[in-house]
């Protein structure tokens, strides 16, 4: 199926849409026909006339679209084919009100809305699931819509920078074909468009809250590469890094590294002891505790914890430790043939709300461990990495939400021992401010 059709498919589909969210809204009171025409009372003949009309837009271009869909286009026609399901459930009401009036045929949308008519043959549940349905649907609909092009575009190794291109092109074409569908693209168009203009970024805006709102899973299930994939470095253009790094922006703030900063550094004599096998301190007395080093060597993912009175040192000792090159040469034999990766958080309970909280401990992680291996964004922050990739980087995507970080930072996770051996280092628990969670919560 090439762009156009798919546009004439889409078109088709969110103008069936929309004619049913339009009879199902409770405030909906002038009716307009497929054709346009308003009328405050309305034939339920005409109803159904008209849509089975916009029922036949669909089947039609459906039927000259290709025989052998990609990923995108087999969702156009799924999709489309929910529409026509939704259509005849709207059809087989449209009859039981004509049944239940017995021989009235008008409904006055002046003084009852089409959808308050319909609560004499539906339950309100019935109506509230098919009005969420044809809104998915048309949600969706965008959505395929514009991966149809971005694939088209991305043939010829070209991302974004073309996409508002490639969609005036449709627009201008289908300005001969077919006005629904030209008007869905030049809608679109001036959708996927951020500059100084309020209107346009208002709408790119609308766009953004669209797709944000879909269910992604199911592209990822058939996207088996393309906006879910970090390219190669053949392959990349001047679009990756910035989507890159505007992810990694976005999870960054001011005060990060300001903890870590600000501890002092320590004499390298004072802490030596902790990365030598004979546990010792400086006087030479043994050391009651499990050896450092040998758990730096142990295979299993135990946690060392390291416990002391307040103003002790424990934050020193633990800036020397993951500062200090023997850390990543004693780990060596834990990451064994994985690269090691290195992470650290540290706790300061004076300090912002983020340097204190389990949303600064996660954003710090995964900024750090991303910045690290840039090629797991598009597997980390999925969903991020799609929207950038489909919209450009000067999108600007919702903000990160906690349930969104956490679920990327368990992916992230899901990666130790595929992609790299994760070593994590927290200094500062006992300043750990959400009281909801304990410190031992936070360490599992």
């Amino acid at each position: 199926m090439d762009p156009i059709n798919a546009f004439q498919v889409a078109a088709a589909v969110i103008g069936l849409v929309d004619f049913g969210a339009r009879l199902l809204s409770d405030s909906y009171e002038i009716y307009q026909s497929a054709s346009g025409h308003t009328a405050r009372d309305v034939e339920l003949t005409t109803l159904s006339d008209d849509l089975s009309e916009l029922s036949k837009q669909v089947q039609s271009h459906l039927q000259d679209a290709s025989r052998v869909p990609s990923a995108s286009e087999s969702t156009l026609r799924s999709l489309s084919a929910r529409c026509i399901e939704a259509s005849i459930k709207l059809q087989a009401a449209i009859n039981d009100l004509q049944a239940c009036k017995h021989g009235t045929r008008k409904i006055s949308t002046a003084a009852n809305s089409f959808a308050s008519a319909l609560k004499a043959v539906w339950k309100k549940s019935e109506i509230e699931a098919l009005k969420e349905d044809l809104l998915e649907i048309r949600s969706q609909m965008i959505l395929a819509s514009l991966v149809s092009v971005w694939e088209e575009t991305g043939k010829d190794g070209q991302r974004h920078g073309d996409l508002k291109a490639r969609l005036d092109q449709i627009s201008e074409k289908l300005d001969r074909q077919d006005n629904k569908g030209r008007l869905f693209a030049k809608e679109l168009t001036e959708m996927t468009v951020v500059d100084d203009s309020s209107h346009l970024n208002r709408k790119n805006a609308e766009l953004v809250n669209i797709l944000w709102g879909i269910d992604w899973k199911s592209w990822l299930a058939v996207q088996s590469g393309g906006l879910f994939e970090y390219p190669q470095t053949d392959k990349a253009n001047g679009n990756d890094l910035p989507i890159s790094l505007k992810i990694l922006n976005s999870l960054s703030f001011s005060e990060m590294d300001a903890r870590q900063e600000s501890i002092p550094e320590a004499y390298r004599s004072t802490f030596k002891w902790i990365f030598q096998d004979e546990q010792s301190d400086a006087d030479g007395q043994t050391m009651e505790w499990p050896s450092f080093p040998k758990w730096l060597h142990t295979k299993d993912d135990s946690v060392y914890w390291i416990t002391g009175k307040p103003g002790s040192g424990k934050s020193t000792l633990m800036k020397f430790v993951f500062e200090n090159s023997q850390l990543e040469e004693n780990l060596q034999e834990y990451a064994g043939s994985l690269p090691l990766m290195l992470a650290g958080f540290f706790f300061w309970n004076p300090g912002s709300e983020m340097e204190k909280s389990q949303e600064g401990l996660v954003r710090t992680l995964l900024h750090q461990c991303l910045e690290k291996r840039p090629d797991l964004i598009p597997i980390v922050a999925q969903k991020r990495w799609a929207l950038l990739s489909l919209l450009g980087s000067d999108t600007i995507p919702p903000d990160w939400t906690w349930g969104e970080l956490k679920e990327s930072f368990h992916t992230l996770c899901s990666c130790h021992g595929k992609e790299f051996s994760l070593v994590i280092f927290i200094d500062g628990l006992d300043e750990f401010s959400e009281a909801e969670t304990s410190s031992g919560t936070l360490v599992d």
